[in-house]
């Protein structure tokens, strides 16, 4: 991150979210960005990427938990999400701070086009689980959900 993202991180951004664009590389055309699929596959990594941030110290992990979770829920009226309280979905993300890996290379990448704009970088933090409603739907490197598993959920 830069220090104008860890700035506004700690005073402006109140919810943090991730899209994925899961386009192969004959979608993209150079001689007419316009005309080209936009974004880039790297929801892979996401998890793991703020975790190196909490590690190099740019974001607290209380912030990351925030803004990743808790606000959003909050703010779309899913009583339901952002909370570990008694009743919810039990969905949770179980982390190794301290595990050292290089993106690519330890895992696999599951994103269609089979690359990561992050491919080759070293990161601290890995995402180990993920529970959703109360199921394993990742573990280690994984995946354990059937498609269809997930749910759409409308604001209350």
């Amino acid at each position: 991150f830069t220090s104008e993202v860890e700035e506004a991180l700690a005073r402006v951004i109140d919810v943090l979210g991730s899209d994925h664009s899961p386009h192969l590389a004959r979608h993209y055309d150079p001689a007419n960005p316009f005309a080209s699929a936009q974004g880039v596959p790297a929801l892979d990594y996401y998890g793991d990427l703020l975790l190196d941030a909490v590690n190099a110290g740019k974001l607290t992990l209380e912030k990351l938990v925030e803004v990743t979770s808790v606000n959003g829920a909050r703010a779309l009226g899913w009583a339901q999400k952002g909370t570990n309280a008694l009743g919810t979905d039990a969905d949770f993300t179980i982390c190794d701070l301290d595990r050292v890996w290089t993106v690519g290379r330890d895992f696999p990448i599951y994103s269609k086009p089979g690359l990561d704009p992050l491919y080759g970088q070293t990161l601290k933090g890995k995402v180990t689980h993920t529970i959703v409603r109360g199921a394993v739907v990742m573990d280690g490197d994984q995946v354990l959900a059937q498609p269809g598993y997930g749910k759409f959920v409308r604001p209350e």
